[in-house]
């Protein structure tokens, strides 16, 4: 930032903020920060906080009471979050095209569930994944709370995405004109919003909840399951680096799909 001030980019470029060179130093810096954190104990980030049904039922009822369409927006986004094992900004920018119903054959049996068309934004593959109603709670289920949302919103056929304001969070503009999502500041308002209109829910609720709960209490599920190991690193669309040879010879199956989404609808 030094040479930039001062030279305008005007000036000679200098060999350490060329790509190969720069790349190196980073990476031998951040060696140096896991060096430490082997040593200290200290962990190198902090996690996001992961829901647990307790928290999401504690939501969902809140939302369900307050009868708005703000608040049916919110419960859907949340349900979604966790299906979709996705945050907060990926969710926001999904549009109702990338909600279509599959059939299903197991087991001798011919059945219907939701497939959602997810991109993820940080590694960039786009995702079909398979949902499922939830067994046990309603509060939970991304089915249902659909449907809740369209009831709820009469305005809901008038935009192309699910949640129009969480999209044009997750599209904002800074001064550089460049993408800068808001969506999380946005989930952050309606979940304090939330919990000042129902001051019992403090006592019952991870007040430290954020728009990635989602993606860190599905993963939370599927790392507590049986199922496989691969079948959580496709649904969550993570990239591992280090371990190209796995992508090179294992694909995300639909089959893998499937798995993942009965463990998140437990």
């Amino acid at each position: 930032m030094h040479h930039t001030n001062n030279f305008r980019n005007q000036g000679p470029e200098l060999n350490v903020f060329g790509a190969t060179k720069w790349r190196e130093l980073h990476n031998r810096l951040l060696a140096q920060f896991k060096e430490e954190t082997k040593s200290t104990g200290k962990s190198l980030v902090n996690g996001h906080q992961a829901s647990e049904d307790a928290d999401r039922d504690a939501i969902a009822i809140g939302c369900y009471w307050l009868g708005a369409v703000e608040a049916a927006v919110f419960i859907h986004l949340n349900n979604t979050m966790l299906q979709c094992s996705g945050r907060g900004t990926e969710v926001s920018l999904l549009a109702k095209d990338n909600i279509k119903a599959s059939d299903v054959n197991e087991s001798c049996y011919s059945y219907k569930i939701l497939k959602i068309n997810l991109a993820r934004q940080k590694d960039g593959p786009c995702q079909s994944i398979s949902t499922y109603p939830h067994r046990d709670y309603v509060h939970q289920d991304v089915c249902f709370s659909l449907v809740y949302l369209i009831a709820m919103n009469p305005t809901c056929g008038m935009s192309k995405c699910l949640f129009p304001k969480f999209a044009g969070k997750a599209l904002n503009i800074n001064s550089k004109g460049k993408i800068e999502s808001k969506a999380s500041a946005l989930w952050a308002d309606c979940f304090n919003d939330l919990l000042k209109k129902f001051k019992e829910l403090a006592e019952s609720i991870n007040n430290k909840l954020s728009s990635h709960h989602g993606k860190v209490g599905a993963n939370q599920k599927m790392g507590e399951s049986s199922i496989a190991g691969l079948a959580q690193i496709f649904r969550t669309g993570w990239a591992v680096r280090g371990t190209a040879t796995i992508f090179d010879h294992v694909a995300g199956l639909e089959r893998m799909s499937q798995q993942a989404g009965k463990v998140v609808s437990n």
